[in-house]
């Protein structure tokens, strides 16, 4: 098993220290079962965003700590801000290198991890964002013992690019209609996209 590091800060949780150690997926700590862009479209409004939900081995689940999703992105924003004398305030600003920790959420049946990115938005063209992914991964931190394991889902040593979530590369399903004003667009998992490049192994299916 391949060690990243091995970090001497301990984290405290309910008053003991554990020490944190970090390496990348390679026994099925958790794959990645479903990967989609949502839209959402109601009265004007629009947003788009990526939803990732990750599974975790069994006999792991229960003792996650922790969960989530790193991207790294470039972003462009504007934000129009109304005074009360009834002018504007236009904001406009763009970022090249902008990273993000987004934590991942239970699911209901509490099987899954689910993470989701905004992507891009427009409230009215008030707030309009746009984000372009330029990398991401995925983590699981795992309790074992008197540690804490954080495991990294990684494409041959590297973050996922891109390329790994690109409609032009990979196929991805026609609308799926979620209920309100929402459908998803979902990644195949035999599309053969990194994303899913231990799923077929860990599951069977």
């Amino acid at each position: 098993m391949k060690l990243m590091s091995l970090f001497l800060l301990m984290s405290v949780f309910s008053g003991q220290a554990f020490a944190l150690v970090e390496q990348d997926v390679n026994d099925c700590e958790f794959v990645v079962d479903d990967f989609a862009v949502v839209n959402t479209a109601a009265y004007g409004a629009t947003s788009s965003e990526v939803v990732s939900q990750l599974l975790v081995r069994p006999d792991l689940n229960q003792s996650v700590v922790e969960a989530g999703a790193f991207f790294h992105f470039a972003g462009t924003y504007k934000k129009i801000t109304k005074q009360p004398d009834g002018s504007q305030i236009v904001e406009e600003w763009r970022d090249e290198d902008e990273t993000m920790v987004v934590p991942a959420q239970r699911t209901i049946d509490g099987l899954r991890l689910k993470i989701t990115f905004p992507q891009n938005w427009n409230t009215y063209g008030n707030d309009i964002g746009e984000r372009r992914i330029k990398d991401f991964t995925f983590y699981v931190t795992i309790r074992q013992g008197e540690s804490d394991v954080r495991f990294w889902f990684k494409d041959k040593d590297r973050n996922l690019s891109s390329e790994s979530i690109s409609a032009a590369i990979y196929p991805f399903s026609d609308p799926v209609f979620l209920g309100g004003y929402s459908n998803a667009r979902y990644l195949w998992r035999d599309s053969g996209s990194p994303v899913f490049s231990n799923r077929a192994q860990c599951l069977g299916n």
